[in-house]
């Protein structure tokens, strides 16, 4: 099955009617559509490339962080990707906070299975605690290394996953 047809199979298990894009200048077919965590808006990217035989997924999340603690949250994105299994969040330079993951699928089935795994994963790294430690850098004023032990103290940074998140 073509990577493109794979997006569309989970479009039509999901129930979403969001269009699938191409991008001529690569050759890429991509979804991009919000996505609601509890109750948080995310913005979601699903990225076939037919060439490579690559499927990525990007889930950004919806916070920014200020210019002045960008070099902060360089860190603490570093510190919190240790305690994930797969994929990978990352700041860019204007702020937003994104994970990534990707996936070569040649020579494999890609389905829409494969999708919704890569999607509950993205989901599950932004976690109450992971979400709590990048919105304490966002929002207040607490410092790296206070906001750092309160992620350890929780246990959550032992963790790769947290099984009890509700995804909607």
């Amino acid at each position: 099955m073509a990577l493109k047809d794979t997006l569309q199979a989970l479009l039509d298990e999901l129930g979403w009617e969001d269009p699938i894009h191409h991008d001529p200048e690569d050759g890429t077919d991509y979804l991009s559509t919000g996505y609601r965590i509890a109750g948080q808006a995310y913005q979601l990217l699903v990225i076939s490339d037919e060439r490579r035989q690559w499927l990525r997924l990007v889930l950004r999340a919806p916070m920014t962080i200020p210019a002045h603690r960008r070099t902060e949250a360089a860190v603490l994105v570093n510190h919190l990707n240790g305690t994930l299994g797969i994929g990978h969040l990352e700041a860019s330079p204007e702020g937003s906070i994104a994970y990534d993951h990707g996936i070569d699928v040649e020579n494999a089935e890609a389905s829409p299975a494969l999708l919704k795994n890569m999607l509950s994963a993205a989901a599950a790294t932004f976690s109450p605690a992971r979400l709590g430690a990048l919105g304490a850098l966002a929002f207040t004023h607490a410092s790296l290394e206070a906001i750092l032990a309160d992620f350890e103290s929780d246990g959550a940074g032992r963790s790769s996953a947290n099984a009890s998140l509700e995804v909607h």
